[in-house]
């Protein structure tokens, strides 16, 4: 692709406020309607129905484009006309899908009206639940802000749309961690809009909710509270803000692997005919396959939820068919990425699935081991408590909240298939103890299915809840509700108009007020060496400078392979973020001061957890002198 029509920076990509938006929900509303035609395919939902699958279909919608696309950019054949023509045929369908979902609303209304007595059932907990989940929506509506987002979750897709597809940059150790959901958010982005990835999000909440709750499916019989309080155990864990605020694809991937589980830990399923039961696994291979791609945290979550489905297929006497469709699946989801894999990290096929980083390059094994320990915020509380109650104000928007009181509760009934549930799950945190980062995000795959049977429980009569466990989870939900409004408050506005959009990501969105900075002192066809974290908004042709030098001295032999990068790219400037001298890193191939000092600042949507400030520098950069600049002991003459 020629340099002519590549853009940098996100505000290059997206249209002005309100439009960003409501691309959004339209597109939405397509992944809608491609998911609802699966469901009806596998004869999950009928014409009309009402069920918990029918809200199954955004995260299964945004499947069946993760498992063409994901494939295509890895071969580098998405060319931007392409994203452009399917994402504006995704919006097509969006308008078309509106009407019938307009349709299947006022039959719920229509039911509701018929079965008054319900609406006077519903109290406080599923009003409560409305309340969050329309601010949830109005947060996914606002601005990308989210300083994940802004380093490779958006970062890598824009790189690509502007590369036509993946490319593997070893210096920017964090765009290796890219997966299937950069490329839908690249999808949104090629037609202007940043919300979609957020938006998605939401609707993967919402079909997380439908299974725990599944109201819909059974209008007429009144509640156990205990189903509701499972319901706002779903809503209001705090981390959900900070995951529904940017798109992040994790609750995208929770939601593939939680239906995955629901399917064949529902009581029913030893009674489901045969031909349904096999297109239920095909589903259940597509779904878990999917989001091991998406991340790779849910490698473990998608192949315990698959090992499940495989158990249940054998218990049905269906094993060489599960056999079949799980060879035939992995063929299609799993092996064009490994393939990809082996031949651009030239690592083992066992890295590839136990490793985060698996190119075997100077730093990684040290960035690696930094990353699998991460815990978010560094917590005054011991872990456990650490990930389940914060120990500061800071802290918030990164733990699980106190829900898990429900869950520890359940108990496994005399059948089998509940004990193979609770098996799971007891499996499922056991190795996340020993493998995963201690961190709230790590853990809420396994909270989600510890409600998802919690709820199985409270629908069969064999779980209760407690009168104080109620008013602990009703309590931590109402705070939640206000910690959503403020997040309307601060970002929602920015959905409405282009003067809001950016007040909000000159407060709240890190490195914001200094690219736009960058963006008005360097000439046009500048090459910027970033070592700002947010490569999504660097305004110029960029390499990321942020993180190999965090990893390795620049003044080593291990780092003449990124020093080689870095003199091939040809850097005209450098972006130094504070103070620096002689002694500095890679000092020596500085140039003269071009602009600065730039006073920023550390943003943080949480007022409670303020960055600190700093001063940036644009330098000229004399990368003709790479790799002798770089040593501590070079003078130029």
């Amino acid at each position: 692709m020629s340099e002519a029509i590549q853009h940098f920076g996100l505000d290059a990509w997206i249209v002005p406020a309100p439009f960003s938006a409501c691309l959004g929900v339209f597109l939405l509303l397509g992944t809608d309607w491609l998911g609802y035609i699966l469901l009806k395919k596998f004869g999950l939902i009928g014409a009309n129905s009402l069920t918990a699958f029918r809200m199954q279909a955004i995260p299964i919608g945004a499947m069946i484009l993760a498992v063409i696309l994901y494939p295509l950019a890895m071969m580098r054949a998405l060319p931007l006309i392409l994203m452009q023509c399917l994402g504006w045929s995704l919006f097509l369908l969006g308008i078309f899908n509106a009407q019938g979902l307009y349709k299947q609303c006022l039959l719920v209304c229509s039911t509701w009206r018929e079965h008054g007595r319900l609406i006077s059932s519903i109290g406080f907990d599923v009003m409560l639940s409305l309340g969050i989940i329309t601010l949830l929506f109005l947060i996914a509506l606002g601005p990308v802000t989210n300083a994940d987002a802004l380093d490779y979750h958006m970062g890598v897709a824009i790189e690509i749309l502007n590369r036509e597809g993946i490319v593997f940059l070893p210096e920017w150790f964090t765009s290796t961690l890219a997966g299937n959901g950069e490329v839908i958010n690249a999808l949104g982005l090629a037609i202007g809009s940043e919300q979609f990835g957020s938006l998605l999000q939401w609707g993967s909440l919402i079909s997380i909710t439908a299974l725990v709750w599944p109201i819909t499916s059974e209008l007429k019989e009144p509640k156990f509270v205990g189903g509701n309080l499972v319901l706002l155990a779903v809503l209001s864990s705090p981390v959900i803000l900070f995951l529904i605020s940017g798109p992040k694809p994790q609750l995208w991937p929770v939601a593939m692997t939680s239906l995955a589980f629901y399917l064949f830990m529902v009581p029913s399923i030893g009674k489901v005919p045969i031909e349904k039961l096999r297109l239920r696994f095909l589903l259940a291979c597509m779904l878990c396959m999917c989001a091991m791609q998406a991340k790779f945290n849910y490698i473990l979550g998608g192949g315990i939820a698959g090992c499940l489905a495989f158990s249940v297929m054998i218990w049905r006497r269906e094993a060489l068919f599960a056999v079949l469709i799980s060879i035939l699946s992995a063929s299609l989801i799993i092996l064009p990425p490994v393939i990809w894999k082996l031949l651009v990290f030239d690592v083992s096929l066992l890295d590839i699935f136990i490793k985060p980083l698996p190119a075997q390059l100077p730093g990684n094994e040290i960035a690696m081991e930094i990353f699998s320990k991460n815990p978010d915020f560094i917590s005054s509380f011991f872990f456990p408590l650490s990930i389940i109650i914060p120990s500061s104000f800071g802290e918030i928007s990164a733990v699980l909240g106190l829900g898990w009181i429900l869950v520890i509760l359940y108990r496994p009934g005399i059948e089998t298939l509940h004990r193979v549930g609770f098996a799971v799950l007891i499996l499922f945190l056991i190795v996340n103890v020993l493998l995963a980062p201690p961190s709230a995000r790590s853990y809420l795959e396994p909270y989600f299915w510890g409600l998802i049977l919690c709820s199985l429980a409270v629908r069969e009569g064999r779980l209760l809840f407690p009168g104080y466990f109620a008013f602990i989870v009703r309590s931590q939900a109402f705070i939640f509700l206000v910690l959503c409004g403020y997040g309307v408050s601060i970002l929602t506005p920015g959905a409405f108009s282009a003067s809001l959009r950016e007040q909000a990501m000159y407060k709240f969105a890190n490195g914001y007020d200094l690219m736009r900075w960058v963006d008005q002192t360097l000439p046009k066809d500048a090459i910027l060496l970033n070592n700002h974290r947010s490569m999504a908004l660097a305004p110029r042709k960029a390499f990321n400078n942020f993180y190999w030098t965090k990893y390795v001295d620049s003044s080593s032999s291990e780092a003449s392979f990124y020093l080689s990068r870095i003199k091939d790219v040809r850097p005209t400037h450098i972006l130094v973020l504070g103070e620096f001298s002689d002694d500095s890193p890679m000092s020596g191939c500085y140039g003269k001061t071009y602009a600065g000092p730039k006073k920023s600042h550390m943003a943080a949507r949480n007022p409670f957890n303020t960055g600190s400030t700093f001063n940036a520098w644009l330098l000229e950069f004399n990368y003709e002198l790479l790799p002798e600049c770089a040593q501590p002991s070079y003078s130029s003459n």
